[in-house]
């Protein structure tokens, strides 16, 4: 995984995978993430190339996002890409995550190979404290 300007690059050469990406969290309220994306999941953006998905390969690729954090009891945030897409999605985690650590895991899997290019998807992560 790598990072650059916001921007996490996932190498797709398996057709099932995951990767983390490590967050520092520092809220003194417990805490409330949402999730938002932009296309529903990973979708082929290489000119040209779109018409080919229908010869047995495929140029979009769903993902589970799960976001927890490093606190007792607290609770994961687990939503489907494409029930994310244009709509917010999420929770409380249930805890106070004082000077904690957070992880953002994308999990993806495809039944069908896919085509070679670049995917892509904006993931919006808005986190808030629930005041009580």
């Amino acid at each position: 995984v790598q990072i650059l300007d916001n921007q996490i690059e996932l190498d797709f050469s398996n057709l099932t995978g995951f990767e983390n990406v490590n967050v520092d969290i520092d809220c003194n309220q417990e805490l409330v993430v949402e999730m938002q994306s932009r296309h529903g999941g990973f979708q082929l953006v290489t000119p040209g190339r779109e018409h080919q998905a229908n010869n047995g390969f495929t140029a979009f690729v769903p993902y589970t996002a799960e976001f927890s954090v490093n606190a007792l009891n607290s609770q994961k945030i687990r939503v489907e890409s494409a029930d994310m897409k244009g709509v917010t999605r999420g929770g409380s985690i249930g805890v106070i995550p004082y000077q904690s650590n957070g992880n953002l895991k994308l999990i993806w899997s495809s039944d069908t190979p896919m085509l070679g290019g670049r995917y892509i998807d904006v993931i919006e992560i808005r986190t808030s404290g629930k005041g009580r």
